[in-house]
């Protein structure tokens, strides 16, 4: 088996332990998500990190990536880099790690620093019905919110898998930061009204806030409310539709 890496110079004194990240992965740290891609909590020289273990591809994947595409592991590391590079926080990169039986390509994994936020954009969303408590700075954390979207947009990013979890908060007394996370699926381009709505549809199906993801968008920025709603809306359904015959297909073929 060989091993293809890169590692941040910044981490170049804890190659050792990085590179025995496969073979420790299981039997250490915290997990913190599992599923299709599971990570865990680190300890490294007393330091905590993230390791993100990507589910192993099919039989096909296994010759594309690394041989033409690039892996999901490199991805993050790459677009980590280029995020920071613009202005935009996410957790910093430290390494990525691909393996490999000749030129098949087994699994990958993503490393980078722990980052410890407040909440996640999930605060703002208490659906009808959830009888939780309605986050006291809703108003703040919007405006806030879009400020960050359009600045994201601005700078030609376009996250598409911009989702509750995958945006973090930190509150110091009434200002916000955010940090993205979840990067192996980002677009750098000039973006039109119609790709900044088709990222914000992924975030709610719910009608009423929908209509206020549009209003504080078309208010943060030049673009009309009417046209925000209707693009919105329509990429909301497209999003259901496309959710939903994947259900069935699913139910189809058990």
């Amino acid at each position: 088996m060989s091993l293809k890496y890169n590692i941040s110079p910044k981490y170049s004194f804890l190659k050792e332990a990085i590179l025995d990240v496969k073979k420790n992965f299981r039997s250490t740290g915290e997990s913190i998500k599992s599923g299709r891609n599971h990570l865990k909590i680190i300890d490294l020289d007393n330091k905590k990190f993230v390791v993100k273990s990507f589910k192993k591809p099919t039989a096909i994947k296994s010759y594309t990536y690394g041989n033409i595409f690039p892996s999901k592991a490199k991805r993050s590391f790459d677009y980590a880099n280029i995020l920071l590079s613009k202005g935009i926080h996410t957790p910093e990169p430290v390494a990525y790690l691909e393996h490999y039986t000749g030129l098949q390509f087994q699994e990958s994994f993503y490393i980078s620093e722990y980052y410890s936020s407040d909440y996640d954009l999930s605060v703002l969303f208490t659906e009808r019905g959830d009888n939780k408590t309605p986050f006291k700075d809703s108003e703040t954390l919007w405006t806030a919110f879009m400020k960050f979207t359009l600045e994201l947009h601005h700078q030609g990013i376009d996250h598409l898998d911009y989702t509750r979890r995958n945006v973090l908060i930190t509150q110091q007394g009434n200002e916000y930061s955010f940090s993205i996370v979840d990067l192996n699926r980002i677009d750098f381009k000039s973006l039109s009204l119609r790709d900044r709505m088709k990222s914000l549809s992924r975030i709610t199906s719910d009608s009423d806030l929908v209509k206020m993801i549009a209003k504080y968008y078309s208010a943060e920025s030049d673009y009309d409310y009417d046209k925000c709603l209707y693009l919105l809306q329509y990429f909301v359904r497209e999003h259901q539709r496309y959710w939903d015959t994947k259900r069935q297909l699913k139910r189809m073929f058990k």
